[in-house]
Formats: structure tokens, sequence, C-alpha cells
């Protein structure tokens, strides 16, 4: 099947994108980055004390959650730092349910029809490197050709409606980790990042049946987009509330975590989050331009301030939903008439 420059060309902004976030990550975040790998020994023998951490006695993953439970604690102890994790959920969940829907799709190819593999990668190199530069791709090269006519089961709906009420628990719990006790935070940073991957074995493993689900997949966007909106007003209501009720005062901390001003154990793991939400909302702007064009690309963006691009996109895919279910309603009745 050939591919078509629109996605070629988008999948390459993507790419570049999910790159360029990467490299950031990698060599603009060192002063706080930097201790932290030398004291889990991620840059050769550990210097100095290690982070508390919950051990799991597997290398891999002790070294893992011995970079990422502070990096969590820090973030979440900080008003800006919940701000930016409540926005990147808020994109995240809609964007997920998406990709859940597509993998359950008869169309899905590639690495669309491995999202537990997407995500367990993306708790590795970060939500925004993972879905522009595997996923998305994937998506626009290889499924997106074949979705029209394609067969979606409905029994995958209420599974994958199921599979992110869970994510959203291990992140509202994440979220409220710096009031834990040590032990309990540290174990609800693991829950949060190994939680979130097996998710997406609950949609996988649960039966689709023969009938399609189209009208029960909008419906679920729909919902979805409820659960954006209310991310989005808590992450605003949080920051604002803790700023002293002055909009001033939360958009001047939004300004020093973007240029990375000290103290660094408050403005850079915000500033990684920040980044985090950049590419997964530029991630669903992307998929919205292939599927929708300009103008479904312009109604996201004009939402967005109001209800936050989350619920925006997740808006924009129900609508996208229920023209797939129309054609091939249509098409379907066709065939039977032809018969």
């Amino acid at each position: 099947m050939a591919v078509s420059p629109l996605a070629a060309a988008l999948s390459a902004v993507a790419i570049a994108m999910g790159a360029g976030i990467f490299y950031h990550f990698n060599f603009g975040l060192e002063e706080y980055m930097g201790p932290l790998k030398d004291a889990c020994g991620l840059n050769g023998p550990p210097k100095g004390p290690q982070p508390e951490f919950l051990r799991l006695g597997n290398p891999f993953l002790d070294g893992l959650h011995c970079l990422v439970t502070p990096f969590f604690l820090d973030c979440v102890a900080t008003p800006v730092g919940r701000f930016w994790v409540l926005k990147t959920l808020e994109v995240c969940t809609p964007l997920v349910v998406f990709m859940a829907l597509e993998e359950s799709r008869s169309s899905a190819r590639g690495l669309v029809r491995a999202t537990v593999a997407v995500l367990a990668l993306s708790q590795l190199l970060g939500v925004s490197v993972a879905l522009p530069c595997l996923w998305v791709p994937s998506f626009l090269l290889l499924s997106r050709p074949r979705v029209a006519g394609a067969f979606l089961p409905a029994g995958k709906v209420p599974a994958i409606v199921a599979s992110q009420a869970i994510t959203l628990a291990f992140t509202a719990v994440l979220v409220c980790a710096a009031t834990f006790p040590p032990a309990a935070a540290q174990r609800a940073v693991v829950w949060f990042n190994l939680g979130i991957p097996a998710t997406a074995l609950i949609w996988m493993l649960a039966p689709g049946g023969a009938r399609p689900g189209n009208a029960a997949a909008a419906a679920a966007l729909r919902l979805t987009a409820g659960a954006a909106c209310l991310l989005h007003a808590a992450s605003v209501v949080d920051l604002l509330y803790h700023s002293g009720g002055s909009p001033g005062a939360a958009w001047a901390s939004i300004v020093d975590a973007a240029q990375l001003k000290p103290p660094a154990k408050v403005t850079y793991p915000a500033h990684f989050m920040q980044w985090d939400f950049t590419g997964v909302t530029g991630a669903a702007l992307l998929v919205t331009l292939a599927e929708e064009g300009v103008a479904g690309a312009a109604r996201l963006l004009a939402m967005a301030p109001v209800v936050g691009p989350g619920a925006a996109f997740a808006l924009v895919a129900a609508r996208r939903e229920e023209r797939l279910g129309g054609a091939a309603g249509a098409g379907a009745r066709g065939a039977a008439k032809r018969d």
C-alpha cells in the first residue's frame, strides 16, 4: 500500500520532535540528573549515598527506580511540578484510549499492535519520546491507510475504559505521594511506573466479540473527554491555590520551570514534565491533522484553552469514530443490498 506524502511528512515531524526532546532530556538536565545517575551507579560505580527507593531485587528495575523515585517525588512536591504531571496525564489519557482502540481495530499493524511495549518504553525513555518516535509513525504509515472499513470489536471498549480508570487511580496516588510516609511514597512510584504499562493487558486479553464497536468507542472517548477536562481544571486550581490565588504568581512559576531557574530540585523535574506534556500534545495534534485535516486541528486548538488539549483531542477523536462507524454501516448496508 502506497504511503501518502502527508503521512510521511507528519511522521518525520513526529520523529524529529521526539528525538529533540530525548536529546534535551539527556544533555539539557545534567545539573539535576547527573548527580542522581552518579548516586545510582548509572555512570559507573555509585558515588555518594543512594536515594531511598523501593528495592525489587532486580538490578535493572532497581537502577531505574533509584533514578525515577526521587525525580517523581521532587516533581509532585511542588505546585508547578504537580501542574505538569496532571497536564501530561490529561493528554495521555485520551491518547492512550485512542491507541487502544487502534490496536483493537483489524487495521492495526506494526507497533500499533504492541501498545504495552510502547507504554513500557514510555516509562524508560519518556512518553514524549516513545509516542512521537515509535507509535505515531507506525500508525500513520502502516495502520491508518487500512482504517476505512476496518472492524472494531465492541467487547474491547469496556476493558479500555477500565484500564484508563486504573491508570487515573495510579496517577492520583502519585500526585499525592509527597504527603505520604517515605515507604508508601516510594511504593506509589513503583505502582505508577510498572502498573501503567500493565493496564494494557486488560484490553489485550479481553474478548472482542462480533459486534461492531464504533458507537461504544465514540461514547468512551466522550467519557474520557470529561475526565481529561476535570484533570485540566484540577491542574489549574491546584496551581492557583498554592500560588496564593494569584494568576501572575502561578504564571511566574511556569516560566521559572521553563527557564530552569534555581533551585534545580524545584524547576528541573517540572521542566521535564513540561516537555513530556509538549511531546504528547504534539503527537495528538499530528494524529488529528492526519485524520481530520487542518479543520480538525483548528477545532482542537480552539477548544484546548477552554477544556484542555486532552479533552479537545478526545472530542475530535469521538467525531472521527462516529464517521468511521457511519461509513462501515453504509458499506454493510450496500453489501446486503447487492446480495
